[in-house]
């Protein structure tokens, strides 16, 4: 799926994560909320369509855990957590 600019979501998605995982190494119960991830400077025209995308394909693929923490937010789990999590949100055995 390409977002306004040609920058697909998947390349955006992968830029996300990576600028989120210093910040989470540091602190792994960090929230990371819209004012946050628009401030990196990688979501285009900071538009929060294309980051509610974004956001959510981080979801799908478990690397994003949605929470209430002053509002709604994320915070960014391993890929080798996530991969221990399948649909619908429970861990496999």
């Amino acid at each position: 799926m390409a977002s306004a600019g040609g920058t697909s979501t998947a390349a955006l998605k992968v830029q996300i994560y990576e600028a989120c995982k210093p910040f989470a190494d540091e602190d792994p119960k960090h929230v990371f909320n819209q004012v946050f991830i628009l401030n990196l400077g990688i979501i285009p025209n900071d538009d929060p369509a294309i980051l509610l995308g974004v956001a959510q394909a981080l979801v799908n693929e478990k690397l994003f855990k949605l929470v209430s923490a002053e509002g709604l937010g994320w915070r960014l789990r391993s890929v080798d957590e996530a991969k221990r999590y399948v649909w619908p949100f429970h861990a496999v055995d």
